[in-house]
């Protein structure tokens, strides 16, 4: 548990019964002003009618989003009004790179005895793996993939669930895959690039199409079982281009380490990878025109994104799928007007 700031707003009311809850809104109203760039008026409107606890867990979400810890080290530092943000700030506070200095060679492609964890997210895995059967546990000694593509250039952002494993594809695959170095290597390079949100493509370039087969964009769609690579390239259908699709498609995953099945992480437990995902992504929505696909698992990203969410259906920026066991982009599934509206997006 962290420091509860709601609960010592609290106390301090009940103790000093002279200090008013109007007089707390309106303090919390002047950080708020000066983080955001928002009139005090403004936000004092906003929040006039509004319970105390809803504003702090607001002030809450713009700390967090606005503060960033550099990975590298290298002194924090909060965003304000005089600030505006920008990728470095996100590529700065992507602690995946930490894990992605830890992939060295191809191990990470499926360790003996290694594990790669976001910084923080270590206790809570550990106990929810503790008590989750061979299905449910997440897998935590191989490469995750919390995104893949970049969620930063992307034109079209799909919200998911969490990777699967496949124990023939990701351990047996994975496993021949490291006794090849080289193509093993070419399809680290571009996962270790993926984690610090450097790549330019969904996946590995391929750089002379004359290249024999297998090669690294060949190797890195086996290790995914073509799931992705199979639902995006049914877009050329529509006029697209492989680039046009490859290189403005990007996703999320909600949570980012892979399992057999699915299984909710407890009741009110948000991972640190999670905030990042969540800066992430509020960063995107205010100053990127992508558009969000959320085919599965609408309900806790919706609880994750809180207002961003509520912006992006507002402004038409969210298009959820009709059947969340599918996770195919087709017309089908979304809707004849939500599938060309990607399909447009794409285009332009």
């Amino acid at each position: 548990m962290g420091y509860d700031i709601y609960q010592d707003i609290e106390e301090l009311l009940g103790s000093h019964p002279y200090i008013q809850e109007f007089e707390i809104k309106y303090s919390i109203g002047a950080l708020m002003s000066e983080l955001s760039g928002r009139s005090s008026y403004a936000i004092s409107d906003r929040y006039e009618n509004v319970p105390l606890k809803e504003m702090v867990n607001d002030l809450i979400d713009l700390l967090a989003y606005q503060y960033v810890l550099p990975h590298d080290g290298s002194e924090h530092y909060i965003i304000d009004k005089n600030t505006r943000f920008t990728d470095l700030d996100i590529l700065k506070a992507n602690q995946w790179n930490i894990v992605a200095d830890q992939c060295c060679g191809n191990e990470a492609l499926f360790s003996d005895n290694q594990e790669y964890i976001y910084p923080g997210d270590e206790k809570f895995i550990h106990k929810f793996n503790s008590s989750a059967n061979d299905d449910t546990r997440f897998i935590l000694n191989t490469i995750p993939y919390p995104f893949q593509g970049n969620p930063l250039t992307a034109k079209v952002i799909i919200l998911s669930l969490n990777a699967g494993h496949i124990t023939r594809v990701n351990e047996y695959f994975a496993k021949i895959l490291q006794r090849y170095p080289q193509l093993a290597e070419g399809v680290m390079v571009f996962m270790r690039d993926n984690l610090r949100l450097r790549v330019k493509d969904f996946m590995p370039e391929v750089y002379n199409p004359s290249d024999r087969h297998p090669n690294y964009q060949d190797a890195f769609n086996m290790l995914a079982d073509w799931y992705w690579y199979d639902i995006l390239s049914k877009l050329e259908k529509e006029g697209l281009t492989s680039e046009q699709i490859f290189s403005n498609v990007a996703i999320i995953q909600n949570v980012p380490y892979a399992s057999v099945k699915a299984k909710d992480l407890p009741k009110g437990c948000i991972l640190p990878s999670q905030m990042f995902a969540k800066k992430m992504i509020r960063y995107i929505a205010d100053y990127k025109d992508a558009i969000f696909v959320v085919p599965r698992a609408v309900k806790k990203w919706k609880a994750l994104l809180g207002s961003t969410w509520t912006r992006l259906e507002e402004e038409g920026r969210i298009v959820i799928g009709r059947n969340p066991l599918n996770q195919h982009l087709t017309e089908k599934n979304l809707g004849t007007e939500n599938y060309q509206k990607i399909i447009n997006h794409l285009k332009g």
